[in-house]
């Protein structure tokens, strides 16, 4: 059973990682989907290949306190080569960097290749750590290959964002939300 993310009396999401595809802020993608989809008001500071040093410099803009926060970050680093160390450290410095006593924070576990079981080993340990709902990985995994639209490992075409955006919806406690606002 998917774990739900706890709205936590918030009508605000922001999503801080890689868009997955399409390009950022477009009515396509699933951030914006996803603000079609719930009650929610989504700042979508996704960018097409965000890195993880990137993000951890624009978790400035992640302003609102309550929030919910939605990472989708650490794919790119993978396929760029990034050792596992450096990937843990600075997947900690952006959780840190949006974790606040009244924010949920929740995360994209990466749906991985054969030999890269260390890379989850890592988000699972940082979730523990610090409280994270983790999403499991055959969310995004079954997204990726049941929809069949996608470009590459980690990138999804129009059908995918929709896809993912729904899964993403059914997590939120919409009740929860509904009746905290």
């Amino acid at each position: 059973v998917p774990p739900d993310i706890p709205a936590g009396g918030t009508d605000r999401l922001y999503v801080l990682g890689d868009s997955l595809g399409l390009g950022p802020g477009g009515r396509g993608t699933w951030p914006r989907l996803l603000e079609d989809l719930t009650s929610l008001k989504v700042s979508d500071l996704t960018e097409p290949g965000q890195p993880l040093m990137r993000a951890r410099r624009r978790t400035v803009f992640v302003q609102e306190s309550p929030s919910v926060v939605l990472l989708s970050l650490g794919g790119c680093d993978i396929v760029d080569g990034i050792d596992v160390e450096q990937f843990e450290n600075l997947m900690r410095y952006v959780i840190i960097g949006v974790g606040r006593p009244t924010r949920t924070v929740a995360m994209l576990e990466l749906p991985l290749r054969p030999f890269q079981n260390q890379y989850g080993a890592a988000q699972r340990s940082l979730a523990q750590e610090f409280g994270v709902v983790l999403i499991p990985r055959r969310i995004l995994a079954r997204v990726m290959y049941e929809s069949g639209d996608r470009f590459d490992q980690y990138e999804l075409g129009p059908i995918g964002h929709r896809a993912l955006a729904e899964a993403l919806a059914e997590l939120l406690d919409e009740q929860e939300l509904a009746g905290s606002l």
